[in-house]
């Protein structure tokens, strides 16, 4: 394509590069632009990926344990790419080419990215990276633990599907990585992105969610969702904490604020490091100024001079004892709807969820460092990010004991897209109780779900918010309610519940501070968990039955009988091997109920991961293996497999 761009087109462009900053994916909708030039750095953003002149520790050549990937120091691995080079504009180069007179544009000629890289299996020491291309190429992954790389492994073939298992990793930790693809008419390139290893065996993976009202326990399949003073929880945490505690609080004021002040002050006294983080409008409090009289570290969201308080720090989350690398077992984060206020906690319908897990913990802990500007007990201002001007620089999928969870923050993560997606995956029910929602991508998603047979039910707080869906949703026949009189605060909650009504599909439940509206999305700090766990969402949807029903609600919700998953768990199943003890092989047969991507590993008895013996999609059937123990001393073993949410486990004897 030749031409010059109108202004309106530079300004989409400007637009679209600064949303998604340095992280630059060619789309379907709106693929990376490109100028030819005379190069020899490729550039995405305005950082460099490769340059032939930085130094870079070599590593030797091998294909031990990377899937019949050759791993090479990236320098050297640029000789296989050598081809155009091409740089990705950057807002500087569009300015620069609407500015030109002779200047020819057109759209990128290497391969194009049809699925964005992401983590496909997560382990303590390995990590799978998979993607997609429009047409086969060849494609390099850069890694290391910053943006510096220092490893690299190259594709065994040509392809347009790829999987990088990466290996020989570290457990709870953060790597940068990057993406090379080129065919025979140029190189294309991802920025840099990052993802994290598994937490060690020592984190336990519990996961406890809190709701402020009456739940109903007629839809529970196992255990009835805890109904609690969450302040008390919230101060239970702050009194267990040993080392550190990092707590980024939208509004602490009343007694109940008063109460959290005391417990920090207390953990103070005992020697707990503390870094507090809130919204402006709301700092000037009594619990507040009781901190700050106590010399507790704390900054608003004005302290970034740039951003200067545009929008609002909207979190409710805290990290506990990360800053402490001694133990795996004491890390947690907390995250909700909750409020630490009289209203927030007696009035107000609400949720909390604490969740132990180190690596869940880092990916908060990078969060509010970026926030803080540093990782130290001093803030730095010259760093602090707020707003608009965060970066996308947090993992986004975790492997938490086997239960997937997602991690989106605001306004640089595309929240909303993430949560449109997740909906796109409905094939049976979306409940919704939600303080206000006024995105109309959002709404429409919900529309098309409903004439797709999805059942669609949503609870808001209100209908009068600047903007809100409600007569659009209401109009299209969903079944919208305004919260119900038995509730005489908010209806707070900002979660969706999706598929939890039904044994066959994927429960999962979306939580957080992020109320789906635009300014939830362009301009306030929020976070959003999605959690992929079959008890915590019949948790919500035991929550979501009390208010639809206070609301008026006459659609029957009925939850998964014990007896459909038992049924479920006899469709996915794996069989003791046999024979059982061996010697020095064994066979292990499984059942999948559904086409499912698979992990089975191996453990020895004290819980660390011996051997992996599948990692990849299968088909829906019977399948078998074989497990070869030549290696290995006489002893128990455990075979593990992970399918979704679905773990199960088995105890085999090797006996030599």
């Amino acid at each position: 394509m030749t031409g010059r761009f109108h202004a309106v087109e530079v300004a989409v462009i400007l637009l679209s590069l600064i949303f998604v900053q340095d992280k630059i994916f060619a789309q379907s909708s709106f693929p990376p632009l490109a100028v030819t030039k005379k190069d020899t750095t490729l550039k995405t953003g305005t950082k460099s990926v490769l340059n032939t002149t930085r130094a870079v520790p070599l590593i030797d050549i091998h294909t031990t344990d990377t899937g019949g990937m050759t791993q090479i120091s990236p320098d050297s691995a640029l000789d296989l790419l050598q081809s155009h080079k091409t740089l990705i504009l950057t807002p500087t180069d569009v300015a620069q080419t609407f500015n030109s007179k002779d200047t020819t544009i057109i759209h990128f000629t290497g391969p194009t990215f049809t699925h964005q890289p992401e983590e496909t299996s997560i382990e303590e020491q390995q990590v799978t990276i998979s993607f997609s291309t429009l047409k086969p190429c060849n494609a390099i992954v850069y890694y290391g633990l910053s943006s510096y790389y220092t490893d690299s492994l190259v594709a065994g073939k040509i392809d347009s599907v790829h999987d990088f298992t990466i290996s020989k990793l570290s457990p709870s930790t953060l790597y940068h990585y990057k993406v090379i693809a080129k065919d025979s008419e140029g190189v294309n390139s991802t920025g840099d992105l990052v993802f994290a290893t598994a937490s060690p065996a020592s984190s336990t993976g519990t996961i406890r969610a809190y709701f402020s009202k009456q739940v109903d326990p007629s839809v529970a399949i196992w255990d009835t969702a805890n109904v609690v003073d969450i302040s008390q929880k919230f101060i239970n945490r702050i009194d267990s904490s040993k080392f550190s505690i990092d707590i980024a609080l939208y509004s602490l004021k009343g007694t109940v604020g008063q109460r959290v002040a005391d417990a920090l002050l207390n953990a103070k006294a005992r020697g707990v490091k503390i870094r507090m983080i809130v919204e402006n409008d709301n700092a000037n409090t009594t619990p507040i100024a009781s901190l700050k009289n106590n010399n507790v570290p704390l900054i608003t969201d004005a302290f970034d001079s740039v951003n200067a308080g545009r929008g609002l720090m909207h979190n409710k989350f805290a990290i506990f004892d990360y800053r402490d690398a001694s133990s795996s077992a004491d890390d947690w984060i907390w995250t909700g709807s909750w409020n630490a206020t009289d209203p927030g906690n007696y009035n107000d319908a609400q949720n909390a969820v604490e969740i132990q897990d180190r690596t869940l913990a880092l990916a908060y802990t990078v969060e509010f460092n970026e926030m803080w500007g540093s990782d130290s007990d001093t803030p730095d201002q010259q760093n602090s990010r707020f707003g608009m001007r965060k970066r996308d620089n947090t993992p986004h999928r975790f492997n938490v004991k086997g239960i997937p969870i997602a991690l989106y923050f605001s306004p640089s993560d595309q929240t909303a897209l993430h949560i449109k997606e997740e909906l796109d995956r409905a094939t049976s029910s979306v409940n919704i109780a939600m303080l206000t929602l006024t995105r109309s991508d959002l709404a429409q998603e919900l529309v098309t779900l409903k004439s797709s047979s999805v059942k669609v039910r949503v609870i808001l707080d209100n209908n009068t918010d600047t903007g809100t869906q409600f007569p659009f949703l209401q109009a299209n026949g969903i079944d919208i309610r305004l919260k119900g009189t038995a509730i005489t605060g908010l209806l707070h909650h900002k979660y969706a519940i999706i598929d939890a009504d039904k044994a066959s599909t994927e429960s999962r439940v979306i939580t957080g501070s992020y109320n789906w509206t635009n300014s939830a999305e362009t301009v306030n700090s929020e976070n959003t968990l999605i959690i992929f766990d079959r008890q915590i969402a019949n948790e919500f949807l035991q929550e979501f039955k009390s208010r639809y029903i206070e609301a008026g609600g006459s659609d029957a919700i009925t939850g998964i009988s014990e007896n459909k998953i038992n049924q479920e768990i006899s469709a996915f199943e794996l069989k003791q091997n046999y024979p059982n003890p061996f010697n020095p092989s064994t066979t292990i047969e499984f059942r999948l109920l559904e086409d499912s991507y698979l992990d089975i590993d191996v453990y020895n008895i004290l819980g660390q991961k011996i051997a992996k013996l599948i990692g990849g999609f299968l088909k829906a059937g019977a399948h078998q293996i074989t497990f070869d123990a030549r290696q290995l001393p006489s002893g128990i073993y455990f075979y593990t497999m992970r399918a979704g949410t679905r773990v199960y486990q088995r105890k085999m004897i090797l006996l030599k």
